[in-house]
């Protein structure tokens, strides 16, 4: 089945260098879900796979959940979790943003606890920076209590840079954000 017959395409989420990140909805179930639009071309096909590979090992409620992936006649396409949130980025320029020490600490944390299932798994992000951060609310689990009792949440996202470390093979990467 490929990912027009499954999937509609909704609006758009973000666009960047990689390609462009909309909402869907799958067809069958009616779940809302995010697709990531890659053109397709030699090189981005070997970084897709990678991405992929990188992904599908990550099961973890502070990742990006990967669902599954396509191939299009122009594109190559990564359906994940669809989290309403925004990035780190752009929760920190917003003119109410306001950060305590409580809510620094406990951000930090969940990044930590991301890094380290990533690294049990002998995989490193390489491109780890405020807009790879996603922040969303969750009523579900009470992290950081806020006036409205929702609590601030993260995620880590775009795996694209990331790379599996290898006994024996040595990477030699020049990659990520070089501002960070």
């Amino acid at each position: 089945m490929s990912f027009d017959e499954k999937y509609d395409s909704l609006e758009e989420l973000g666009k960047g260098a990689f390609g462009i990140v909309k909402k869907c909805r799958n067809k069958m179930s009616g779940q809302f879900v995010a697709a990531k639009f890659v053109r397709k071309t030699q090189k981005s096909k070997m970084e897709f796979s990678r991405e992929v590979d990188i992904m599908n090992k990550l099961c973890h409620d502070k990742i990006i959940q990967f669902i599954e992936s396509f191939e299009s006649e122009k594109y190559l396409i990564i359906v994940m979790e669809l989290v309403d949130g925004k990035e780190l980025f752009e929760k920190v320029l917003e003119d109410d943003f306001q950060l305590s020490e409580k809510k620094v600490a406990e951000c930090i944390r969940q990044i930590l606890i991301a890094l380290n299932h990533m690294h049990e798994k002998n995989i490193v992000h390489l491109d780890l920076k405020p807009e790879n951060i996603l922040c969303y609310d969750s009523k579900i689990q009470l992290t950081i209590q806020n006036a409205d009792n929702t609590s601030e949440e993260v995620k880590i996202i775009d795996f694209g840079s990331s790379r599996e470390l290898r006994k024996g093979i040595q990477e030699s990467v020049l990659c990520g954000t070089p501002e960070y």
